[in-house]
């Protein structure tokens, strides 16, 4: 799986584990093995607010955006 990560600030935690097709977004799996080669996956049809892009299946990888969250400034 080939994942790239967009930083937003935000007090939010993101924890991120693949098992071949399947990508854990804190706890919930998404299973995109059904995504065929070339196949585009729009970014609004998968329900997680993590995922920033359209997924796609390129080079027999899946390729997908996530939101890396940040949190904001520290002290007073």
């Amino acid at each position: 799986m080939n994942i790239s990560y967009t930083p937003q600030r935000r007090d939010d935690t993101l924890t991120v584990s693949v098992s071949g097709d399947i990508l854990t977004v804190n706890g919930e799996e998404f299973d995109f093995s059904a995504i065929a080669e070339g196949d585009l996956l729009p970014r609004d049809a998968v329900d997680c607010a993590f995922i920033a892009s359209d997924v796609t299946r390129t080079g027999g990888l899946i390729t997908l955006t996530l939101i890396e969250p940040q949190g904001g400034p520290t002290g007073a």
